[in-house]
């Protein structure tokens, strides 16, 4: 058996992560075990992400409203020295409006005028918190991803491993925080890996996920 690997959450427009266990060469079901033993392992190193700042005039830096909270969504570990992926979505506060750029760490700058920086609180299923900046990715990307990294980070970080390749019907297991129900389990089959919807190329599954 395959050990767990990870759909990245671009090809769901949701921030959810996704391990997959991939089929024996004789068999095409996971037992219950074997399910348990993948959420067990995976479960480390998944983070439900909560997004909070202030909305100011670009022009002239006065504060247009309180602290405001602005999403939640997920991410999870792809480095033991504390980076997290997740979707730029989830840490952008409108992502409905285009933001110009990230002009500053953690600080959108949008076309109407208005700039916010974000604070960007982690939390594990086993209640350590973080906060964490935005290293990578752009709100103007297509692809929608963001790379993360954990704000005086010690020590190492548990992470998913990313070393398997998805493969057709392999089935797949969804860990997230839907509509803010952290941790989340949910189960699926990966139909095709080149669905292609208004010119992007996706993975199709039937593993639920929702916001969050």
């Amino acid at each position: 058996m395959k050990r767990a690997m990870c759909v990245l959450a671009l090809v769901l427009a949701t921030g959810v992560s996704m391990p997959a266990i991939s089929h024996e060469s004789q068999s095409a079901t996971i037992d219950d075990d074997a399910l348990n033993h993948l959420v067990e392992e995976a479960m480390p190193a998944v983070y439900h992400i909560s997004i909070r700042g202030r909305v100011m005039d670009t022009m002239t830096g006065a504060q247009k409203s309180g602290v405001e909270n602005f999403g939640i969504g997920t991410g999870f570990g792809v480095t033991k020295n504390g980076l997290i992926m997740t979707k730029m979505h989830v840490v952008s506060p409108y992502f409905s409006k285009i933001a110009s750029r990230i002009s500053a760490p953690n600080t959108f700058e949008y076309v109407n005028g208005e700039t916010i920086e974000v604070v960007i609180s982690l939390i594990t299923k086993a209640g350590a918190t973080y906060t964490a900046t935005i290293v990578g990715g752009s709100p103007n990307d297509v692809n929608d991803l963001a790379l993360l990294r954990i704000n005086n980070a010690s020590g190492e970080f548990p992470i998913l491993d990313l070393s398997d390749r998805p493969t057709r019907y392999d089935r797949v297991v969804t860990i997230g925080n839907p509509f803010n129900i952290t941790y989340t389990v949910g189960e699926g089959i990966i139909s095709t890996l080149e669905r292609t919807v208004r010119g992007r190329r996706l993975i199709q599954t039937t593993a639920w996920r929702a916001p969050g």
